[in-house]
């Protein structure tokens, strides 16, 4: 499933990245799918380690996959309001986190701009 192409332009982990989210993406690899260990995948097409676990944190960040740590990585559940919910969530919370607010100051700052969002999201 996954190659790698030394004469590539594309570096290792943007090969690796790519091979398994066309995969999930036409559904060759469905939600719960366990992925193989980075040092398995490393080994198998012949790159460092670190390689392959750059390209799972980018597959990560694009809400492909997930890691659980020992347990492994697993191809991510489908798209649903709740995921993508999550995921918003989380990516505010690092950011408020990253620029030194609290949780309280981040609710409140959520807060404050729900109402306006709620309401140009039912205008459209």
């Amino acid at each position: 499933m996954v190659r790698v192409d030394r004469t590539s332009l594309d570096s290792p982990a943007q090969q690796i990245h790519q091979c398994i989210a066309r995969a999930i993406q036409d559904g060759r690899l469905v939600p719960g799918t366990r992925l193989p260990t980075v040092r398995a995948l490393a080994a198998e097409v012949e790159v460092a380690v670190n390689t392959v676990a750059k390209a799972f944190r980018r597959l990560g960040e694009a809400g492909l996959v997930i890691t659980r740590g020992r347990a492994g990585t697993v191809v991510a559940p489908l798209d649903t309001a709740g995921t993508r919910a999550e995921r918003a969530a989380r990516a505010y919370a690092t950011t408020v986190a990253e620029l030194g607010y609290d949780a309280q100051a981040a609710s409140r700052l959520l807060a404050a701009v729900y109402d306006e969002a709620a309401a140009s999201v039912g205008s459209d």
